[in-house]
């Protein structure tokens, strides 16, 4: 039996629309002057970990909605992030911002974190619907 995509055209572009409208939010406030960030009382790593961690989700999701094969959509996922993460906090600086490696790391910890959960739910799901 091959897998069907994940919902019909309406939940695809759903999933993109969040998608997107997340990335945009998430790259807006990471590039907020440092005096307009406000305080969480979490510390900048465990937030890195779950935006991104968040951004994989969706963008994983959109990509299995959109029947993108297994092997594929997991390495499109994890390049695209880890490309993001790396321009994102290159950019930081130019609004008075640091950038950090280990930002990038959480980054990375974060959308592997959600690949790995994500793959494991939908080949679950998929298990489910063979039966």
């Amino acid at each position: 039996m091959t897998p069907r995509p994940m919902g019909g055209p309406a939940r695809r572009r759903l999933l993109l629309g969040a998608c997107l409208t997340i990335w945009l939010a998430a790259f807006v406030a990471t590039h907020l002057p440092p005096r307009d960030v406000p305080r969480t009382g979490v510390g900048d790593i465990y937030l890195h970990a779950a935006g991104y961690f968040v951004l994989g989700t969706l963008l994983l999701l959109t990509l299995a909605a959109y029947d993108a094969a297994r092997p594929r959509r997991a390495a499109v996922a994890l390049l695209a992030l880890a490309i993001y993460a790396a321009l994102d906090e290159a950019t930081q600086p130019l609004v008075g911002r640091t950038a950090a490696m280990s930002d990038w790391l959480a980054d990375l910890a974060g959308t592997a974190a959600a690949l790995l959960l994500c793959e494991a739910a939908l080949r679950l799901r998929e298990h489910k619907r063979e039966r």
